[in-house]
């Protein structure tokens, strides 16, 4: 995982797997009772999700930006996190699931799809290189 894109890439994929243990969990729950470290699992992925996928997007963001634009690249990672949570807030509070187990899965195939979009892009995309002139220029400011 050299490049931001690449650990972007392997976020969304930990955030899909997330949402599939918490289907399995969901199913088992449904069925019997089951202890409370089963959750443990989820956590972990939750964890490797944010750390690949947020510090990635915010220094993609951050270091392929113009210097002009940098704030405003920024605040689009913010928008495109609240976007996020909107759908889940409009899935989840409409109840179109009869089950959760399924709304997960909704999830999880939605990431996955995303994914897939995300690395076609990401694969095509050409980095920005700071020259030896944009380097003087930033010393010198």
């Amino acid at each position: 995982l050299k490049t931001s894109l690449q650990r972007m890439a392997c976020g969304l994929f930990f955030a899909g797997i997330t949402f599939l243990l918490s289907a399995y969990v969901e199913t088992q729950i449904n069925q019997h009772f089951i202890s409370i470290l089963w959750l443990i699992p989820q956590y972990f992925m939750v964890a490797f999700s944010e750390v690949f996928l947020w510090v990635a997007n915010i220094n993609f963001a951050y270091t392929q930006a113009p210097k002009s634009m940098k704030s405003v690249v920024t605040s689009m990672v913010y928008l495109s996190i609240a976007g996020g949570s909107a759908i889940v807030i409009f899935i989840s509070g409409t109840k179109i699931f009869e089950s959760q187990v399924y709304e997960f899965l909704f999830f999880a195939g939605l990431i996955f799809v995303d994914t897939i979009i995300f690395i076609v892009l990401a694969v095509r995309y050409k980095y920005v290189t700071k020259s030896e002139n944009d380097l003087k220029k930033s010393e010198s400011a």
